[in-house]
């Protein structure tokens, strides 16, 4: 079967870095990486976006995704995501993948035919499998510092204020169940036993107990709600405009 893997969050909670290391998994060689900083680089430059420049972003980066399994035939794609809200993010995202779905439903028979080989069942079927990545506020915090010294961020360096915007925007899933993953304790044991346990559910769909499905629940919602607390007493929220003060140049 094809699987779309997609990290989605705030920022500062590792989505592409996840993303980074994944793709140089034996397990996940070959796969197709998708950064959605990097399709909004393509189209729109370095200039900060709007924040409806930014929904549409995130549909050129759902065509593209739909492209490379339709037209190149990708049987895995890594994507790094915030998939911010139900309706202009996440609700939209499911509905490309099910439209995916109808198309290699009849197209693989299709080709089969027309290229007189058997027919593999799994290339008929897409999956969408999202990991939604949770942290405390402090160690955003901590990240942010660091990006503020990594030379890799020295042209455009996201502040508290563009994190706290993002985060008053965001809703937890409807759409889709995700595999949640926090990503606070940066050790060495932790970040060994997050990779497998995000690897199991790429490749066989496995995930922890509900019991300890629903712990992670309380505690990503306790994190948003941590990080929307902040953005009101910031005086930032879902309607505030995105300025270039949000960004340190």
């Amino acid at each position: 079967m094809r699987s779309i893997n997609v990290f989605s969050g705030c920022s500062c909670v590792g989505k592409s870095t996840y993303r980074d290391k994944f793709g140089n998994l034996p397990e996940l060689q070959g796969a197709v990486s998708v950064g959605l900083n990097e399709v909004g680089i393509r189209y729109f430059g370095k200039r900060i976006m709007t924040k409806t420049e930014k929904v549409y972003r995130n549909q050129l980066a759902r065509e593209e995704i739909q492209r490379r399994i339709i037209v190149d035939g990708a049987s895995q794609i890594l994507l790094d995501m915030p998939m911010l809200t139900r309706e202009n993010h996440q609700e939209p995202f499911v509905r490309m993948v099910e439209e995916t779905n109808r198309y290699l439903e009849i197209i693989e028979p299709e080709r089969a035919a027309l290229e007189n080989k058997t027919l593999d069942p799994s290339l008929c079927t897409v999956k969408l499998n999202v990991v939604l990545l949770y942290c405390s506020l402090n160690r955003v915090r901590d990240r942010i510092e660091r990006r503020k010294r990594d030379a890799n961020y020295a042209d455009s360096i996201l502040r508290m204020e563009g994190v706290l915007r993002m985060g008053s925007q965001f809703e937890m899933p409807e759409a889709y169940e995700p595999l949640l993953i926090n990503t606070t304790d940066e050790s060495e044991e932790a970040e060994k036993g997050r990779m497998s346990e995000i690897l199991t559910f790429f490749l066989r769909g496995e995930k922890p107990s509900q019991e300890i499905v629903r712990g992670r629940m309380l505690e990503a919602q306790a994190f948003l709600d941590e990080l929307k607390a902040e953005a009101a007493r910031a005086g930032v929220s879902a309607n505030t405009p995105f300025l270039a003060s949000d960004y340190q140049r």
